[in-house]
Formats: structure tokens, C-alpha cells, sequence
């Protein structure tokens, strides 16, 4: 009787999969056979910077991108130095290219740095010196990804290489590239 029941959940559950693919088909063909200046209807035409100021209709693709609000973009950076530090508290600092960001904070006999973006990691040096004169003697890597470590290769030559490859062969699981290696 089990295996009569296991059978029936399967049907069913191979039912259901098939009923969803035929309504992502069906609602798919639907929005292909109508014409987009149809389904567009109502649609703010862009102006002469190339802005819209209405959001499109679902599956509509939008004759422009919206402007994006003052609110949401951000103090700016001196795109000179290519970074903005803005302090986080005692001792603690951010260092942003407003797309990543990473931190430093200073202590006793230095400074720990907290990731290191490839868009910003050659600057870092330089950041700290804005703040401070002690030397950098950590680097930590928050996790693995490519866009929070991938400028540790990069970084200032008075961080202790050894100390990063120490550090990063704590983590066998994790696919960090070793730097240097």
C-alpha cells in the first residue's frame, strides 16, 4: 500500500510540475503575441536626457531607466584619490568607491584592514596614510568572495604576506585564492 501511495504523490507531483510549465508557456506566448506599444500603453515617452518617470507595466520593457533619486546615490567621492573614508567611530573607518567598501581600524601598533575590493585595493595605503602613519600589519577577509578579497594580491607590501597566507589556509573549505601563490 506504501508503494501505491509513493506512486500517487508522484503523478501528482509530476501533474503539478507540468501545469506550471504550461502556465509559464501559455503566459509567455500571451505577452510574445501582443504588440510591446500595446502592452506599453500609458507609458511616459523619455525626454531628451533619456529618463522616464514612470515605472513600466509588469513584463513591459521600459523605454528608459528611471533617474535616480538624490537620496539614494550617496555622498561623493574625489574621483581623483578614487575613494571617499568617511569615520565610523573611535578608531574605526570606512573606505568606499561608493560600489564596495571596506573598513580599517587602528590600534596600538597599527592597522587592521577588513577586506580589500580590486576596484580600490591599490589605494589602500594611501587611505590609511589620510588617518594615520602606523603600519598596515592585518588584512582579513571577511569572506571569499572575489569582490571583498579580490584585491588582496594588491595591497601594500608592509602587510606580513605570511600572516595572509596563514590566515587563508585556516579556511580549507572556503576557495580563497592564497595571495602571492
Amino acid at each position: 500500500m506504501a508503494a501505491n501511495n509513493e506512486d500517487g504523490m508522484m503523478k501528482t507531483q509530476n501533474a503539478n510540475r507540468f501545469r506550471g510549465v504550461c502556465a509559464v508557456a501559455w503566459a509567455a506566448a500571451l505577452m510574445t503575441a501582443c504588440p510591446l506599444h500595446a502592452q506599453g500603453a500609458g507609458v511616459e515617452h523619455t525626454d531628451a536626457t533619456g529618463e522616464t518617470s514612470e515605472i513600466a507595466p509588469i513584463g513591459v520593457r521600459p523605454p528608459a531607466f528611471m533617474k535616480i533619486p538624490p537620496s539614494a546615490q550617496g555622498p561623493e567621492i574625489d574621483w581623483k584619490k578614487g575613494y571617499r573614508i568617511e569615520s565610523l567611530g573611535t578608531g574605526l573607518y570606512m573606505i568606499t568607491d561608493n560600489a564596495y567598501q571596506s573598513m580599517f581600524m587602528v590600534y596600538d601598533h597599527g592597522v587592521v584592514v577588513i577586506d580589500a575590493p580590486p576596484s580600490y585595493a591599490g589605494k589602500v595605503r594611501e587611505a590609511v596614510g589620510e588617518v594615520t602613519d602606523k603600519p598596515i600589519t592585518h588584512l582579513i577577509y571577511s569572506h571569499s568572495h572575489a569582490d571583498h578579497i579580490g584585491g588582496a594580491v594588491q595591497t601594500p607590501d608592509r602587510i606580513p604576506q605570511g600572516k595572509k597566507c596563514h590566515l587563508v589556509s585556516l579556511m580549507p573549505s572556503h576557495p580563497t585564492p592564497v595571495p602571492g601563490r
